[in-house]
C-alpha cells in the first residue's frame, strides 16, 4: 500500500514458480489534499477512511500490508566499517548509527543491510559497506497506525526510493555498464535513486512534485484543484485545452529539470561513477503533459516511463490492459512493496535492526538407571546447584563477551573518528569566530548598508552542518569557500542563497566539491551579486556608505 499525498494505492500480487508474479488486486483511492502535507499525516481519520474504502472496493483478504515513507525525515547513509561478524555488527550498529544520523537515536527507527558480499570478505577485504536507513519514529508510527486502524497488520515499512528499485529490477534487466536514474515524481516529493554497477549508489528526495504543476494551472486559469489535475494530464477543461496548458506546464517542467540537474551535479562531484545514461520516470507526476519530452531534451539521454507490470502476469478478463498501462507509472512504488516479504534481507523499519539468532545446543540427558531414591535426591540437588552456578557463570560470560565486542568496536570507531573530532573542534572555533563577526555585522547594520548586506544575507542562508572558511567580493562576484558534513547541507545552502533577491541563482558550473576527508566535504562556489534596490531611508544610508 502506497500512502501518497494525493492518492492511496493498493496492489496485491501472488507469487508463482520461478520468481514470477501474478496480479490479483489493484485499486486507487483519491485522498483529500489536507490529509497529508509534505509527507506528514495531518488528518489520520481521512487516511483511514480512504484505506478502508480501498480495502472494501478491492476485496483484499490478506492481513499483512507493506508500506513505505519518504521525505526529509528519511536518512540514508552508506558507511564503511571494519569487517566483522554479523553478531558483532548487530551489537554495535546502534552506536555506529549515532555517528552518522543527525537525530537523537531514541527518536528514530533504523535498519541496515550489509552490501559487501561474502565473496569479497572471503578474499581478505578489510572494510565492508553497510547501508544504514533511519526515519523519525513518529513518522513511521503514523503510517503504521492508519493501516492498523483500518483492520490490517503492517509488517514491512520500506523507503519509496528502494521500493521503486524493487519494481525496476523485477521488470527490467540491469545493465552493469549503465548509470540509470530512477525518478519517482509524487504529488509532494520526488525520489531520485541512481543505480550503477547493478546497485543503488546515490539517493535524494526533492521537495517538489506534481502539485507544483497543478497549482501553476490553478493560478494561471483560475481553476479548481480537480479541474487543474485533468488539464495537467492533457484533458480539456471548459474552454481550456492541452495546448493552452502546455506553456505553463513546460515552465514548471524546466524548474523541475533544474532541481534534478543540481542532484546530478552533486552526484558527479561526490562519486566516481560516470554520468547518468538513462532516465526512468514513475509516479503520478510523471504522467504530466510533455514532461517526459522536456527532460529528454534537457539531459540528452533516453527517457522512458517505468512500467511496473511489464513482467507481471494478469488475466485480461479481470484487468483492462489499456487502463492498466495508463496508470502503471503511478503504481511503481506499490508494486515494489507488493513483492516484499518479512525477513527477505531488505530494509524493514519495523525490524529495528536485525539481531542474528544463535542456535542453542541440545543438552545431554542424565541416565541414573536403578539408583537409590536418596542418591537420586542428592544427585538432583548437586545437579541443580551446578546448573544454577553454571547458568550464572554463563550469563556473566555472555555479558562480558558482548561488552568486549562493543569496546573493540568503539575503540576502532574512535580511532577512525579522532581526526574528524579534531576537525570538528577547529570548525567550532571558526564557527564561534564567524558568529562574533555576524554579531558585529548586526551592530553595524543600522549604520551601514554596503558590503555588510552581503555578509548578512550569507549568514542568514548558512544552514547547520556547513562552515565558511573564506568569503570575498570581487566586483560583482561573491566567492565562498567552506566545509560541510554532507552534500545535502551544501544543496540547502545553495537553495537558501538562490532565494536572496540580490543574488543570481548559482550556476552549477561555478559550484565545486574540491576535496573530502572522511565525512567532511570541501566546497567552493561563485555567485553573481545584483545591485541592491534602494528606496526611502535606505538610499540615504547607501549614499553615505
Amino acid at each position: 500500500m502506497d500512502i501518497g499525498s494525493a492518492t492511496v494505492k493498493l496492489v496485491e500480487l501472488k507469487e508463482r514458480k520461478g520468481g514470477q508474479f501474478q496480479l490479483v488486486r489493484i485499486g486507487v483511492e483519491p485522498l483529500s489534499p489536507e490529509a497529508i502535507v509534505d509527507g506528514s499525516i495531518m488528518d489520520s481519520s481521512l487516511v483511514v477512511d480512504a484505506i478502508q474504502k480501498l480495502n472494501d472496493q478491492t476485496g483484499v483478504k490478506s492481513a499483512s500490508f507493506a508500506t513505505s515513507v519518504s521525505g526529509h525525515s528519511v536518512i540514508i547513509k552508506k558507511i564503511e566499517l571494519p569487517v566483522m561478524e554479523p553478531e558483532e555488527l548487530a551489537e554495535s550498529i546502534q552506536w555506529e548509527a549515532e555517528q552518522h544520523i543527525p537525530f537523537d537515536i531514541n527518536d528514530v527507527r533504523l535498519d541496515y543491510v550489509t552490501l559487501t558480499g561474502p565473496e569479497e570478505m572471503a578474499v581478505g577485504a578489510e572494510q565492508m559497506e553497510v547501508l544504514l536507513v533511519a526515519v523519525k519514529r513518529e513518522k513511521v508510527n503514523d503510517y503504521v497506525s492508519v493501516i492498523s486502524q483500518s483492520g490490517k497488520s503492517p509488517t514491512v515499512v520500506d523507503v519509496d526510493a528502494f521500493a521503486i528499485q524493487n519494481a525496476y529490477e523485477l521488470n527490467y534487466d540491469l545493465d552493469p555498464l549503465k548509470v540509470v536514474a530512477l525518478i519517482n515524481i509524487g504529488a509532494g516529493v520526488t525520489n531520485i535513486n541512481i543505480i550503477a554497477r547493478g546497485q543503488s549508489v546515490f539517493w535524494r528526495d526533492l521537495s517538489t512534485g506534481g502539485n507544483q504543476f497543478t497549482e501553476a494551472l490553478q493560478r494561471e486559469f483560475n481553476l479548481s484543484f480537480d479541474q487543474a489535475e485533468l488539464l495537467k494530464r492533457g484533458e480539456s477543461v471548459g474552454s481550456y485545452s492541452a495546448s493552452d496548458a502546455r506553456k505553463v506546464l513546460d515552465g514548471v517542467s524546466a524548474e523541475m529539470a533544474n532541481e534534478i540537474q543540481k542532484t546530478f551535479d552533486f552526484f558527479a562531484a561526490t562519486s566516481s561513477e560516470g554520468a547518468v545514461d538513462e532516465l526512468v520516470l514513475s509516479g503520478g507526476g510523471a504522467l504530466t503533459l510533455n514532461l517526459q519530452e522536456v527532460l529528454r531534451e534537457r539531459f540528452g539521454v533516453p527517457t522512458e516511463l517505468l512500467n511496473p507490470f511489464r513482467r507481471i502476469h494478469f488475466k485480461e478478463t479481470d484487468f483492462n490492459r489499456e487502463w492498466l498501462e495508463s496508470i502503471a507509472p503511478m503504481l511503481a512504488v506499490t508494486v515494489g512493496l507488493a513483492i516484499r516479504k518479512v525477513g527477505d534481507g531488505k530494509i524493514n523499519l519495523l525490524a529495528e535492526g536485525r539481531r542474528p539468532v544463535v542456535a542453542r545446543k541440545a543438552k545431554p540427558t542424565l541416565g541414573l538407571g536403578g539408583q537409590d531414591p536418596n542418591n537420586l535426591l542428592v544427585v538432583a540437588g548437586f545437579v541443580l546447584g551446578a546448573l544454577a552456578v553454571g547458568g550464572w557463570w554463563y550469563q556473566l560470560n555472555a555479558e562480558l563477551t558482548a561488552r568486549q565486542r562493543q569496546v573493540k568496536a568503539a575503540q576502532r570507531r574512535y580511532a577512525e573518528l579522532e581526526p574528524i573530532i579534531k576537525q570538528v573542534e577547529e570548525f567550532k572555533k571558526k564557527n564561534d569566530d564567524l558568529e562574533r563577526k555576524v554579531q558585529v555585522i548586526k551592530d553595524l547594520k543600522a549604520r551601514q548598508k554596503g558590503p555588510v548586506r552581503i555578509m548578512d544575507h550569507v549568514s542568514r542562508a548558512l544552514p547547520e552542518l556547513v562552515w565558511l572558511e573564506d568569503m570575498s567580493v570581487i566586483g560583482a562576484t561573491l566567492n565562498l569557500r567552506g566545509k560541510a558534513f554532507n552534500t545535502n547541507a551544501v544543496a540547502a545552502f545553495i537553495e537558501n542563497l538562490g532565494e536572496v533577491e540580490e543574488f543570481k541563482e548559482p550556476d552549477p558550473k561555478n559550484i565545486q566539491i574540491v576535496g573530502r576527508e572522511g565525512n567532511v566535504y570541501d566546497f567552493q562556489m561563485s555567485i553573481t551579486v545584483r545591485p541592491p534596490k534602494l528606496d526611502g531611508a535606505d538610499e540615504d544610508v547607501e549614499a553615505e556608505s
